[in-house]
């Protein structure tokens, strides 16, 4: 029996629905009169998943996997291609692999329903041959070679190795050519098997759409529960981080950089995690954005370009802080963030920059209702099977933090031994 709990927000004036269906499979949709419509269809396996646990024992992936999956599932085993199949509907359909999870989408003007049906189908219905698993190797291997010629994607990747010393994020998404000359179609399919189950998988939809429609559509493809018991062998990531400082050389006019801190105090509860990673976020635009008074002083003594950046990254795996950009002395750079640092913590931030990024954030939030594919995406992060919400509850979130709950927690994760920097210089 499928389960339907209905929201709403008298501030936004929207509704959402849940949908928990039978066979395991969790919905969120948003419903919006627009011209288009977006459905995502999430798996939670990712970049990082490499060693974890089923009823059968314990299993150890070659990196990259998740991503490998992530070419295949669109071929079909009658020649087809689901890509194509979504275009002859007038559905636009891509795919991504982050480290935590990898995600399907489409978004249409014109039959949705067939569009959808085509996406949770293929996504649900493998089909790998040793030739098409040998031809993609070739192709993966491209792309690590490109994602290696990218400075910025080099020095982001160097910096997540710097840091971390157990935790899989600091593995490259792709893998590595060594890696994915191992993955075979036997290791494919069981990456199906253990995590592309419905009850390890979201569908986020939004759009002019009927409840009743989305529901039977997904009842064509699966009709009945299967069972899921992957669970990811997870090494507690120590304090400390594997190396301080890491640099390479690139044809570059300008030299880059990275800087992280590292932050392992991640709450488990999801609320108190998405609160956090807010507030960090927060944080970041008061001291280090454009409009504050110690990004002008790093552009006055030329340790920082225009654009300079930051933010925060936070799962429930991980979590980070990173400053990155163009800089002609990066360990220079380093000193003054780190002298930056030490100032914030532990005294008073600056109220009213608090109260204009808190403003900036709930408004970013509330705009983003106005399009279908940033409402699909937005639920990706507050709705799940195992520990869902609706996303409405974020605006209670923000409400909820306060500039001492910011200093706080500056106080308790600004930790230096917790931090690294990864350059790349030009050569000569």
């Amino acid at each position: 029996m499928n389960k339907i709990e209905k929201f709403h927000s008298d501030i936004l004036r929207e509704d959402a629905y849940h949908i928990r269906h039978e066979s395991g499979l969790f919905i969120s949709y948003v419903p919006k009169k627009k011209a288009s419509a977006q459905a995502v269809l999430y798996v939670n396996f990712g970049g990082r998943y490499q060693s974890y646990v089923t009823d059968e024992g314990e299993f150890t992936l070659p990196m990259g996997c998740a991503h490998f999956l992530e070419h295949k599932m669109f071929e079909n085993s009658d020649g087809s291609n689901a890509d194509a199949i979504m275009n002859f509907y007038g559905g636009y359909c891509n795919a991504f692999t982050s480290s935590t999870k990898t995600a399907y989408y489409f978004s249409t003007t014109d039959n949705f329903y067939e569009c959808l049906h085509e996406l949770v189908r293929f996504v649900t219905d493998p089909y790998f041959t040793d030739a098409s698993v040998h031809k993609e190797v070739g192709i993966i291997a491209e792309e690590i070679r490109g994602c290696h010629d990218d400075p910025y994607d080099r020095c982001h990747m160097n910096l997540l190795s710097a840091m971390y010393k157990s935790n899989t994020v600091k593995n490259d998404i792709c893998g590595t050519e060594e890696s994915i000359n191992q993955i075979s179609p036997d290791i494919l399919y069981k990456c199906c098997r253990d995590f592309y189950t419905p009850e390890n998988m979201s569908l986020c939809i939004s759009g002019d759409l009927d409840v009743d429609k989305i529901i039977e559509t997904v009842d064509k493809i699966l009709p009945t529960p299967v069972k899921f018991t992957a669970r990811e062998v997870i090494v507690p990531e120590p304090d400390g981080v594997a190396k301080k400082y890491v640099s390479t050389k690139m044809p570059l006019a300008k030299p880059i950089c990275c800087i992280g801190l590292k932050i392992n105090d991640i709450p488990a509860d999801k609320r108190e995690r998405l609160k956090q990673s807010a507030a960090l976020d927060i944080f970041c635009r008061m001291v280090f954005s454009q409009s504050e008074d110690f990004y002008t002083e790093l552009l006055d003594k030329k340790l920082i370009s225009p654009g300079f950046d930051s933010g925060a990254s936070t799962t429930k795996t991980y979590s980070y802080i990173t400053f990155s950009g163009e800089s002609d002395d990066p360990k220079a750079l380093m000193k003054e963030i780190k002298k930056k640092l030490r100032q914030v913590k532990g005294s008073s931030l600056n109220k009213e920059a608090f109260e204009r990024e808190l403003r900036c954030d709930y408004s970013s939030f509330v705009s983003d209702f106005d399009s279908t594919e940033d409402i699909s995406f937005m639920l990706m992060s507050y709705a799940s099977h195992k520990d869902s919400m609706n996303l409405f509850e974020y605006l209670d979130i923000i409400q909820s933090i306060d500039l001492e709950y910011i200093e706080s927690l500056i106080g308790r994760v600004l930790k230096e031994e917790n931090m690294s920097l990864s350059a790349i210089y030009p050569t000569k």
